[in-house]
């Protein structure tokens, strides 16, 4: 077999696995009869009844059941023809077109509108968020250098994350499905290819089109941030106020071809009494939970989907090889994590001028955990990919210094995680 077509069987491969195990995960869905935090049968009303959608976490549990009920009113109106601008089953009628949460104009809500069945519509819109998730995160790995089988790897990794996967009913989960293309996005104003804004508009609108207000804020601020850790630690200055114009570019362009969403949004949310915003889903331990599975009091949380073992214990493989890899390839990997852990102090500062309901420590969370989450894989992969490249004498003296990072590492994440479990059985 010659050269091209190993690369075309290679890429067939990757696209079928992508394309197969989400039909997989959905496939056990549908024999079982139920979603990702449904426990049981579809039917919401009997779900409530039973009190089977989290009964331990009533404030998640009440929270799923809101956007279970805005995807369920929202294709039996679609296919009875009626408008999406007034929900008149809620309480005494309230907007649904003007809540941004209802994602009437999400991608992923197409099925709704065309579908018949409702389980149908609504395991095909999942299909679809958790396909296109793959498909970016391999592209992503792909520009960035690493090869097919990593890029797999990373895709997967990022398709089955539990934001994705255990989320797959929230807002959040159609907004970060395009999360990997910001950093393609950065990479490509800071090497001077700006002319590629009007496409960031485009994925920032995409992003807007989720619902999920939090992380549209997120994706702004993350982009600037990328761009001014990847030219901290690259040195890229002499391109760094042109990549800063095109991201302000695409961040205003996109604004604008969102308004018909933002200003019945913002006309709605003033005159909640007193104004709702979002609260957050995830809890002080659930940073570490990044990192184990089961540290977190929710069952959602615990679902074994995470960071991914692989990407956590390969992260202490990184550290030990760090200093034998290219200095390109370094900057990017740790330009990637510092942004990543620096966007919850950049929001803490954004929450602090902001009006006290607008943000809470949870949204942080929340909105900060996919930056992280993306970094890890990413590491992940970079970490197995440059250590298949090392040379002999590299290898061993990456193996010498393997040990005593690996037991730093993960002997500071059980610590912690003991310490959270066994606060967590005292306060019970």
């Amino acid at each position: 077999m010659n050269e091209r077509n190993r690369n075309r069987l290679e890429y067939a491969l990757c696209l079928l696995a992508l394309v197969v195990l989400p039909w997989t995960v959905i496939g056990v869905w549908a024999v079982q009869d139920s979603l990702p935090g449904v426990q049981g049968s579809m039917n919401l009303p009997e779900a409530i009844n039973q009190n089977s959608i989290y009964p331990d976490d009533r404030y998640f549990s009440s929270f799923l059941q809101v956007h279970y009920a805005d995807y369920s009113w929202m294709h039996s109106t679609a296919m009875e023809g009626n408008s999406l601008l007034w929900n008149p089953d809620e309480g005494c009628g309230i907007p649904f077109f003007a809540r941004w949460r209802s994602r009437v104009f999400s991608p992923f809500s197409l099925p709704f509108y065309f579908i018949e069945s409702f389980a149908t519509a609504l395991r095909w819109s999942i299909y679809l968020k958790l396909l296109l998730a793959g498909l970016c995160a391999v592209y992503m790995a792909r520009r960035f250098g690493i090869h097919l089988p990593m890029a797999l790897f990373r895709g997967l990794s990022w398709q089955f994350s539990n934001l994705l996967l255990g989320g797959a009913l929230l807002p959040l989960s159609d907004t970060f499905v395009w999360f990997p293309l910001i950093l393609v996005l950065a990479e490509q104003f800071l090497h001077t290819n700006v002319r590629v804004w009007p496409l960031g508009a485009i994925l920032f609108l995409l992003i807007a089109l989720g619902g999920f207000v939090e992380g549209l804020l997120f994706s702004y601020l993350y982009l600037l941030l990328y761009i001014v850790t990847r030219s901290l630690r690259a040195k890229l200055w002499v391109h760094f106020f042109r990549a800063v114009l095109a991201a302000v570019l695409s961040i205003l362009i996109s604004i604008a071809l969102c308004a018909i969403i933002i200003f019945p949004w913002l006309e709605y949310f003033f005159q909640l009494n007193p104004p709702y915003f979002f609260h957050g889903l995830f809890g002080k331990t659930d940073l570490i939970g990044i990192f184990f599975p089961g540290i977190s009091a929710s069952p959602w949380h615990a679902h074994p989907a995470f960071a991914g073992f692989a990407s956590v214990l390969l992260l202490a493989l990184w550290f030990s090889l760090r200093r034998f890899t290219a200095k390109t390839i370094r900057r990017r990997v740790e330009a990637m994590l510092l942004a990543g852990i620096l966007m919850f102090p950049l929001l803490v500062i954004v929450c602090l001028t902001l009006p006290r309901y607008l943000l809470s420590i949870p949204t942080l969370l929340s909105v900060t955990l996919p930056g992280l989450l993306l970094a890890l894989i990413y590491t992940a992969a970079r970490s197995a990919e440059e250590w298949n490249a090392l040379e002999t004498e590299s290898c061993k003296a990456a193996l010498k210094r393997l040990p005593g990072i690996a037991l730093l590492w993960w002997g500071l994440l059980i610590g912690i995680s003991i310490k959270l479990c066994v606060t967590r059985a005292l306060s019970i």
